[in-house]
């Protein structure tokens, strides 16, 4: 989805930062879908009769296993498309904000990270914060943290993988927070105007 607009100086910008977006509430619609077939598979009993004792031994969805591996790797791979998208889409909205009103964000900004870009452009363009200790801004970060290890991604032993991060957590978290964070950014920019075509 391009979008074509004019931006708070009256320039004509043409961008696709809405398409990310929209890329991450999909696999995170996906995702879902594949939790509860997930959750579904593993609610059909079965059971094994011992030979030696006649005794039965029950198992959720031990006849499915191959579709719950599959729907597993589904998922995940919806979870992270989601995750590194939504990624992409902050650092995308916060890039924009710089580039129409800093005229040296490209030096000064574009290489720093993310996180200190939402701090710093926003302080600095509307001279106001916006709510750290909101649940979108925390998600926000998260969502950063683990996209940075997404994209440098590193094996880890058997003993560590247990540990790993519930990328659906993760990004249901930073969905479900992203009303709140559009209306608290849209309030900061009333004045301005700068993110108006949003």
């Amino acid at each position: 989805m391009t979008t074509i607009y004019n931006d708070c100086n009256g320039n004509l910008r043409i961008g696709q930062i809405d398409i990310f977006l929209e890329i991450s509430i999909e696999n995170y619609f996906a995702a879902t879908e594949y939790k509860i077939r997930k959750k579904n598979l593993l609610k059909i009993k079965e059971k094994i009769i011992d030979p030696d004792t006649g005794e039965g031994i029950e198992f959720s969805g031990l006849n499915n296993l191959e579709e719950l591996f599959d729907i597993q790797d589904k998922c995940n791979k919806h979870e992270i498309q989601g995750v590194i998208s939504l990624a992409i889409f902050y650092e995308a909205l916060i890039n924009e904000i710089g580039i129409m009103t800093i005229p040296d964000f490209k030096e000064n900004f574009e290489p720093k990270q993310t996180k200190i870009k939402w701090q710093e452009i926003i302080k600095l363009v509307y001279n106001k914060e916006i709510n750290y200790k909101a649940k979108y801004y925390s998600s926000m970060l998260d969502i950063i943290k683990v996209r940075n290890q997404l994209v440098h991604y590193k094996t880890k032993p058997k003993s560590e993988f247990d540990k790993n991060i519930d990328y659906f957590k993760v990004l249901k978290s930073a969905i479900l927070s992203f009303n709140e964070f559009v209306i608290d950014l849209k309030n900061l920019d009333k004045e301005k105007g700068i993110i108006s075509f949003y």
